[in-house]
């Protein structure tokens, strides 16, 4: 039996472990003769889009908008609730519509291909390795936003979390598929 190569990105297996372990293990109790690699969210996405890797554990629809060689494993793997955050003392901008956005910076993740699709019209956009590293740049002032699993929200020390402020205003669900390209 042909090996399949399988990728999880490290954001996955630092925030769904459990998840990640679960996949893994039906892998294995499917009688797939597999290799797991573990990769930063953009190379393991960077791969699977070259078809060097067969399988991307989970991944919002986005990323692969237009790559005819991929397919989408049915039914969803999980679902994020994506939330806004701002720092307290930045709040107010919480309210600004779309147009006063184009004057505002946001932080993202290296990989997270849904920020770049969701959130074009900020002024400047910097990329960062985790969430926790975003949250942290928009807490200590330098970028205005970032939009972030409500979960990793949750995961931060109270400290940093009294330093941030959920914008009521914004909440959208991102579902996560398994994709499998074409050529494995």
């Amino acid at each position: 039996m042909p090996l399949l190569t399988v990728t999880g990105s490290n954001a996955l297996s630092e925030n769904m472990p459990e998840l990640e372990k679960q996949v893994r293990q039906a892998l294995s109790n499917s009688g797939i003769n597999f290799e797991y690699q573990l990769h930063p969210n953009k190379k393991s996405l960077d791969l699977v889009k070259k078809g060097l890797v067969g399988l991307d554990i989970a991944r919002n629809p986005i990323a692969y908008k237009g790559n005819s060689n991929l397919i989408q494993l049915q039914p969803v793997l999980f679902t994020l609730n994506l939330v806004k955050i701002t720092s307290t003392a930045n709040q107010k901008k919480c309210a600004y519509k779309q147009s006063k956005e184009s004057q505002l910076t946001l932080a993202g993740i290296l990989g997270a291909e849904f920020y770049r699709h969701f959130f074009q019209d900020f002024t400047e956009y910097t990329e960062l390795d985790t969430p926790a590293d975003a949250l942290r740049f928009v807490a200590v002032g330098r970028a205005d936003f970032t939009f972030i699993p409500e979960s990793a929200f949750d995961q931060l020390s109270s400290e940093i979390r009294n330093k941030l402020h959920i914008c009521e205003s914004f909440n959208r669900e991102l579902k996560f598929y398994s994709y499998l390209h074409k050529d494995f």
